[in-house]
């Protein structure tokens, strides 16, 4: 696997290494569609461990990272979106969705992007594109607003350590609520399955 997976890993680190150096939000669409690409697999993480590694300054120095801004602000939309969409949708979910909807909330919050993988196992035509959009969308917001993140991880427990915390939460919930809409007009009303 190794010998297959570190080439990959490699040549996304390039070309997010080449972003970086040019438009900030398009640094941010990528790296949002990134996390939100296989939920936490690989890519997820090849686009985390990219943001992480842009914390450290040359001599050492943790430094306020424009780039975990970004995968902060997608990382919220990828679950959280789910979960908003069971609220404002609820008839176009299963009722075991529903209920899931409510951990992924939880989930979303705190920087943990599974908890959208029910939903898209369930309607991976409607789910999956939507919250890729969502994430490019809050992540390309982060980098155009120049939002900084100190601490290699998202969610509402490093709130304190981003530089612009409005707009920081303002670009989030705009991320979520692309993907959560995409769904509720993509998504067919559920119709439960009944045993003949």
């Amino acid at each position: 696997i190794n010998a297959f997976v570190t080439p990959v890993n490699t040549a996304m680190n390039a070309f997010l290494q080449n972003l970086s150096a040019g438009n900030a939000i398009l640094l941010g669409a990528v790296v949002g569609a990134m996390a939100a690409f296989d939920m936490g697999g690989p890519v997820n993480k090849a686009a985390y461990l990219f943001c992480v590694a842009t914390l450290t300054a040359p001599d050492g120095s943790v430094i306020a990272s424009p780039a975990m801004g970004m995968i902060g602000a997608a990382g919220f939309a990828i679950s959280s979106s789910c979960a908003v969409a069971t609220f404002l949708f609820p008839k176009k979910f299963s009722a075991e969705l529903r209920d899931a909807g409510k951990a992924a909330m939880v989930m979303g919050l705190t920087f943990i992007a599974e908890g959208s993988i029910p939903f898209v196992i369930a309607k991976p035509k409607q789910v999956w594109p939507s919250i890729i959009t969502g994430s490019a969308v809050a992540g390309a917001l982060a980098g155009l607003a120049g939002i900084t993140l100190t601490a290699p991880i998202g969610g509402i427990f490093t709130l304190p350590l981003v530089n612009k915390i409005g707009l920081y939460l303002l670009v989030s919930v705009i991320g979520t609520f692309v993907s959560a809409l995409m769904m509720g007009f993509m998504l067919k009303p559920h119709v439960e399955e009944t045993d003949e």
